[in-house]
């Protein structure tokens, strides 16, 4: 099943149409029946699973073994291993089952999430009722901030934070947000704000941060990741949801922003709601800019998060 697993995900590219799937695959001792293709991703695709004799639901992601992704994948099978280990009531991070690892394929059991917060900002956005549209943007807010808190403790940057690399998962209080993907993490020395990393770095424009896409009187891009660069992701991500995009026209303006040292900070329109918080997380100077925690903290300002706060 895992080579049949394999040949699908490498015979696809981003197909997002669900279809139905058949087998079992044994990871770590555990048997899992295939039931569905759910998508396709950067990687390879994810399927929906049942543990056998069991009711009980969950994803597996399968890739192929290539020497490009290996180190990638190694990240986030370790990364996922050690956060299992830190008891923390409603986990930030995507609930790891385990991993096996073949000559020819990479395949890994974790929590199934229902969509990604994009799929589920825009369904509450369309719905239209605004007192649960700005609910919910608080419980993002805060479980989004929540999350990097968690990683901030541990002198961890994520390093690609983005809407699509948190998804929903549903909870007995309703639903909560996790982050997923961890082949881009990163481990800060705590004694320093920064980290060069290596040229074949992954990274999504707009959210990799000023500081990362500088470049040097060569042209050369810094590469440099500073404890507070997931920040600057969440801010961009928060922009973008509650404002209806971007605070740049194109790539172009953005790149021109990074490396104009008289840029000024990115000004976010009142209308689009959280102005201050986000504001916080878009300074341009990793110095000035407000960490997770300490964003946190300025949400006991606003009037509508301290009875949705008491529910997470």
């Amino acid at each position: 099943m895992a080579r049949l697993l394999l040949a699908l995900a490498q015979s696809k590219n981003n197909e997002t149409v669900i279809r139905d799937e058949k087998g079992e695959i044994e990871i770590e001792g555990t048997t899992y029946e295939i039931v569905q293709f759910v998508n396709r991703g950067g990687f390879g695709e994810i399927y929906k699973a049942k543990v056998k004799n069991k009711n009980m639901m969950v994803a597996i992601k399968v890739m192929e073994n290539t020497p490009g992704i290996q180190e990638e994948i190694r990240n986030e099978i370790n990364f996922l291993r050690l956060t299992k280990q830190i008891p923390i009531d409603n986990h930030p991070i995507i609930e790891f089952y385990g991993s096996k690892l073949t000559k020819e394929g990479i395949f890994i059991a974790m929590e199934l999430a229902a969509c990604d917060l994009v799929t589920f900002w825009l369904n509450k956005v369309s719905e239209g009722d605004a007192q649960d549209i700005i609910v919910s943007g608080i419980i993002i807010i805060i479980y989004v901030l929540r999350a990097l808190a968690f990683l901030e403790k541990l002198s961890i940057i994520h390093g690609d934070i983005k809407p699509q690399n948190l998804v929903i998962v549903p909870s007995e209080q309703g639903f909560c947000i996790k982050l997923i993907d961890f082949g881009t993490v990163e481990k800060m020395n705590t004694l320093r704000a920064h980290l060069t990393v290596d040229a074949n770095k992954s990274h999504t424009l707009y959210f990799a941060s000023p500081e990362f896409l500088h470049r040097n009187s060569k042209n050369i891009m810094s590469r440099r990741l500073h404890k507070k660069s997931d920040a600057w992701a969440a801010g961009v991500m928060f922009y973008l949801l509650f404002c209806g995009g971007l605070p740049w026209k194109d790539q172009y303006e953005y790149e021109n922003f990074c490396n104009d040292k008289d840029a000024k900070d990115v000004a976010v329109p009142e209308d689009g709601g959280y102005k201050m918080i986000i504001e916080l997380l878009l300074k341009k100077n990793p110095d000035d800019r407000s960490s997770a925690k300490d964003t946190l903290m300025q949400l006991k300002a606003h009037p509508v998060p301290n009875d949705v706060r008491q529910g997470l």
